[in-house]
């Protein structure tokens, strides 16, 4: 039960963290490639789930011991 606490509380704060990085990034990436507000939304909102599924398969497809 510790692990798993410790698991969501280190992951909030990661998700914390990538939420204020992308924010300061958003206007530089509208700027330096030209995008309008929709393009610059879906370009922001594919990474988490993209990291979340790429954690996912890491943490529950590896092989356990019978």
């Amino acid at each position: 039960m510790v692990f798993i606490t410790a698991a969501a509380a280190i992951r909030g704060f990661l998700f914390g963290y990538d939420s204020s990085v992308i924010n300061g990034a958003v206007v530089g990436i509208q700027r330096h490639f030209g995008m309008g507000p929709g393009q610059t939304g879906f370009v922001v909102a594919m990474p988490s789930p993209w990291s979340t599924r790429s954690a996912a398969n890491r943490c529950c497809s590896s092989a356990r011991p019978a």
